[in-house]
């Protein structure tokens, strides 16, 4: 199942930053934050109204420990930060495919990343696939 919603999630992404550059194509760059907001309000409404849905919401909201809410809160942070930096670069590019490939480099920080904090260990094949990866992204961008 993880590897379903996996594949969902990146379809879904892919979708994104199709729709979000057709809509972008039309309007000036003053509208990167309004588009990137409006897209974070709607966002928001899907989510709080499944969580809404899911079992022992509030529960599951008051066990949260103050450690928890500052990882979410930067989480969000994060989050919004990229999607700001992804929706303009998608305005001032008509290389959707670069902006979207180099995004993809995330997946080589994450690599980096989790061996740095979870001292998780980078085998062979991790570090050879990120090398790929990274070559990856630059052919697909070009």
């Amino acid at each position: 199942m993880d590897i379903i919603l996996a594949f969902l999630s990146a379809t879904f992404a892919a979708l994104v930053t199709i729709t979000a550059k057709l809509v972008l194509n039309r309007l000036d760059e003053g509208f990167v934050p309004v588009v990137t907001a409006v897209r974070a309000v709607i966002m928001a409404i899907l989510l709080v109204t499944v969580a809404i849905f899911s079992t022992n919401v509030r529960q599951r909201i008051t066990s949260l420990q103050p450690k928890d809410w500052l990882y979410i809160l930067l989480a969000g942070l994060f989050g919004a930060i990229s999607w700001l930096a992804y929706f303009w670069a998608l305005k001032l590019t008509s290389n959707v495919r670069s902006v979207y490939a180099i995004d993809k480099l995330s997946i080589v920080l994450i690599v980096i990343l989790t061996w740095l904090i979870f001292k998780k260990p980078v085998t062979l094949t991790a570090i050879l696939g990120a090398i790929l990866m990274f070559a990856g992204v630059f052919l697909i961008g070009l």
